[in-house]
């Protein structure tokens, strides 16, 4: 834990821009309270542990905690922090942010997640793992876009991690009360993204959210029947594709640069386009089906 404080930073941003809890039931099973990505980040902060040994000696990776230990590792990092505003999740932006209040620096920190291909436009600085911060130059955003690639063909729903502790304007010693002159600026979820600016990547995890056993079967079937099969979703086009794939909804193979697009892509086609990609997709039924990627409310 002291050679990697970029892991640490990863296990705060997981634990508190997350509103997900972890709780232990009577049958000392856990469940979850809150969004289901939210709890499986939630999860992978307590399988990393944390630098206290005792609570590693007590939680790390045991079959079975008590109730009190349910958010063991949690609870770890969020000592001393006071949560000040939760910037919500918007679909414009595909990001959510936290600001807490840190005893030890006497400042607030605001910790974000999102999309990553989103987050990191709104990054100036990377994190090592010792902790150190670079420019994010362009070298290593290309880096970063590679891997996201490989996680999303893999099926993995991404997410990134970003951090700003510093050049947060008035929000810097917001103490969460109506008259603090940092209100104003969180009175309007359209001034989220401008605090969401200029902040430090830190990482990306990577979720498995495999499709039910019965799926591909009835996708399968509604093909045979001569019914199309159409997957709308908010994932990353990259990881919509894989996982479509394995669905039969696309094939294994070939292009589908006429059959899977993203939200904005169809969007910024003209009408008699969209007619045509649409005439396409009904006629080919039969074949495969199509793919709607990082889609809005107003795409569906």
């Amino acid at each position: 834990w002291t050679q990697s404080l970029a892991l640490q930073f990863l296990a705060k941003i997981g634990c508190m821009c997350n509103e997900s809890r972890l709780l232990i039931d009577d049958e000392e099973k856990f469940i979850r309270n809150g969004e289901p990505t939210e709890a499986a980040i939630r999860v992978l902060v307590e399988k990393l542990g944390c630098p206290d040994e005792a609570v590693n000696q007590r939680c790390l990776q045991k079959e079975k905690r008590s109730k009190d230990d349910a958010m063991a590792f949690s609870n770890y990092w969020m000592k001393g922090m006071q949560k000040r505003a939760v910037l919500e999740f918007s679909r414009d932006r595909k990001s959510m942010s936290v600001l807490w209040h840190d005893s030890s620096s006497g400042s607030n920190v605001l910790f974000a997640k999102g999309a990553p291909e989103m987050l990191v436009k709104r990054c100036t600085k990377i994190m090592m793992p010792d902790g150190s911060v670079e420019d994010l130059t362009d070298q290593w955003r290309a880096q970063i876009e590679n891997e996201l690639d490989q996680m999303a063909q893999s099926a993995l729903r991404t997410m990134g991690m970003a951090v700003k502790s510093s050049d947060l304007g008035d929000l810097q010693s917001y103490d969460g009360s109506h008259d603090h002159q940092g209100h104003h600026i969180l009175a309007e979820p359209s001034n989220f993204i401008e605090v969401e600016q200029e902040m430090t990547f830190v990482g990306m995890v990577g979720i498995l959210d495999p499709p039910r056993p019965e799926c591909k079967p009835a996708i399968e079937a509604c093909r045979v029947a001569g019914i199309s099969v159409i997957m709308i979703t908010g994932d990353n086009k990259t990881t919509a594709e894989a996982i479509s794939q394995k669905l039969g909804i696309l094939a294994p193979a070939g292009s589908h640069s006429e059959n899977s697009f993203t939200g904005q892509e169809f969007e910024a086609l003209s009408d008699d386009r969209k007619v045509e990609v649409l005439r396409k997709i009904m006629e080919r039924r039969d074949v495969e089906g199509a793919v709607f990627s990082r889609t809005e409310p107003k795409h569906k």
